[in-house]
């Protein structure tokens, strides 16, 4: 039995993630630490290198197979290894639809040993990070919405990124089931200034700069932004982009640049601890998604004060619509998309006002020291409800 007042033992659960959804984990687990909680993280191999450090943040990290492994025919093997490591936590909580689907399939078992000293079955939290449908259409959405919703009828609670996610399964996961609460991530801070910073990636100082942080993934249509950006060198000849990020679209991507004759005015410089620097330099963010849950990146640009431009979809966009934190495009709407950023690069007013808001946005929306709390509520009512 747990001594009174000591910290509640919980497991956090991720796949392979190159992005947000790490970085998230590794701050909420940071942050409950104060609030009472002893957060162990399980994730493949390697995955919270470089944003989770277990010596400094007093954080165990479990090694769950390797990214390599998140495949259907491994996940029998992967499921036996996380089955000996969830015995003595009080809850878990798994993060993206690949690490519910694992977690609720121990669902039977977990507390299972527990349970003969009379404890009762480990409560499961699953955050619906990214929506399971996207852009899926026809019968490809039917079977995987049906996949998703028997999912989350699984889980103890369900935390969902975006009010739009919220509402679309409201049948699936009653209000007293479920949080709203936006992804988060430690406030960035520029370890350069701008001028540094543009020297370093050879951009002139009154160059037009559009910097992307994502991974080169089908989702983040990275395709659209080029064609977009293509059609705004014709009216910004000087104007320059930035792309930051790795991913298998990798060298499709570099083809469609240099098919389009961006080959000296768009650079892939692939990941980067500069990522900070370069958004804080830029005169424009620019995130292209076809969809999104909560994107981080969005949150960091405005808190360093980058005007953002992203496709209407995700919490974030839901929550800039209204004062204007963001400006707003269709997905896929590449005439659209050019237009919005030749009108931000050539106004310096315009990007003052959407900067402005992004920033009041990130502070009244996005903190992690209110947000993080939020989270702790509902991890105490599912202990209570159990």
């Amino acid at each position: 039995m747990r001594p009174p007042g000591a910290p509640t033992a919980a497991l956090h659960v991720l796949g392979p993630s190159a992005g947000g959804i790490r970085v998230h984990v590794a701050e909420l687990a940071r942050r409950t630490t104060a609030l009472g909680w002893a957060p162990t993280v399980a994730a493949p191999a390697g995955v919270m290198d470089g944003v989770l450090d277990p010596a400094r943040d007093g954080v165990e990290v479990v090694a769950l197979g390797t990214t390599a492994d998140w495949s259907a025919r491994r996940l029998l093997g992967l499921r036996r290894t996380l089955a000996a490591a969830v015995d003595g936590y009080e809850l878990v909580h798994a993060h993206g639809l690949k690490a519910a689907v694992l977690t609720l399939s121990l669902r039977g078992s977990l507390g299972r040993s527990s349970r003969r000293s009379g404890r009762r079955r480990t409560p499961v939290v699953v955050t619906l990070h990214n929506d399971m449908v996207g852009t899926h259409t026809g019968i490809g959405a039917r079977l995987r919405a049906f996949a998703q919703r028997s999912l989350l009828r699984f889980a103890d609670h369900v935390v969902f990124v975006s009010q739009a996610d919220a509402d679309a399964n409201r049948r699936v996961v009653p209000d007293d089931r479920r949080t709203v609460m936006m992804s988060f991530a430690a406030r960035p801070e520029p370890r350069a200034g701008r001028d540094d910073t543009r020297r370093r990636f050879g951009v002139e100082p009154d160059a037009p700069l559009v910097v992307v942080v994502a991974r080169l993934h089908p989702q983040k249509d990275l395709g659209m932004f080029l064609r977009a950006f293509a059609a705004t060198r014709g009216r910004v000849r000087d104007a320059r982009a930035i792309v930051a990020g790795d991913g298998p679209q990798h060298e499709e991507l570099l083809a469609l640049r240099d098919e389009l004759g961006l080959t000296s005015s768009v650079e892939f410089i692939g990941a980067t601890d500069a990522a900070a620097d370069l958004m804080a330099s830029a005169d424009g963010v620019a995130i292209s998604s076809r969809w999104e849950g909560g994107p981080i990146v969005a949150v960091e640009a405005m808190q360093l004060g980058a005007p953002v431009l992203m496709t209407d979809t995700g919490a974030v966009a839901e929550l800039a619509r209204g004062p204007g934190a963001a400006v707003l495009v269709q997905p896929g709407d590449v005439d659209g998309f050019a237009a919005a950023l030749t009108d931000l690069l050539v106004s310096p007013d315009r990007r003052t006002a959407v900067a402005g808001a992004g920033r009041a946005l990130a502070e009244a929306e996005f903190d992690g020291a209110a947000l993080v709390h939020r989270i702790d509520r509902a991890y105490r009512r599912v202990l209570d409800r159990r």
